[in-house]
């Protein structure tokens, strides 16, 4: 299970706490380990940007994407994707948990599913995030006035789950 979540700033301590973490993340690059999770700030900016991946995918600073991608787990990112649905403005199962262009691998080669909380119209980078990661399956369409709920679910099979619309961008097992 990996998985990069959108929190408002204010917010990543309660995204902490509802995983059972004593303390968050507060500067960009901090990783957290609390019992089965780490979590990772990975971007700080109009919205707080967290990986919430596995403690041992770390060495140091390190994060280790091609064993996180051996260890993808559907049912496991979705279940922790509704520990967070409550502060989560959107979410991506994915490999690499970030958005930022200078690390190694980014969200954009590596997300398996996209997830937009029902009544949020992403704005700024989320908007840039999620129409990044959509194009993975439309490449040539306009994405931001689709960006509402209804428009979402008839996305490649676009599902309702814990109060957002989840489309599937890969074609991997863990996402048919």
């Amino acid at each position: 299970m990996v998985l990069l979540v959108a929190v408002n700033c204010g917010d990543v301590e309660d995204a902490a706490k509802a995983l059972g973490c004593a303390e968050a993340p507060g500067e960009v690059g901090d990783v957290v380990n609390c019992g089965s999770y780490a979590l990772y700030m990975n971007h700080r900016g109009d919205v707080c940007y967290l990986g919430v991946t596995y403690p041992e995918l770390w060495r140091g600073w390190q994060y280790d994407v091609e064993v996180a991608a051996k260890r993808l787990d559907d049912s496991e990112a979705r279940g922790v994707l509704c520990k967070l649905s409550h502060i989560a403005l959107v979410a991506a199962a994915t490999a690499a948990p970030s958005v930022r262009p200078e690390t190694e691998a980014t969200v954009y080669h590596h997300a398996e599913w996209v997830w937009v909380r029902k009544g949020y119209t992403p704005h700024g980078s989320v908007a840039s995030l999620v129409v990044g990661l959509l194009q993975q399956i439309h490449y040539t369409m306009d994405f931001f006035p689709l960006l509402i709920d209804d428009a979402l679910k008839r996305l490649n099979g676009g599902e309702e789950l814990c109060g957002g619309v989840l489309i599937r961008l890969g074609s991997s097992p863990a996402t048919r």
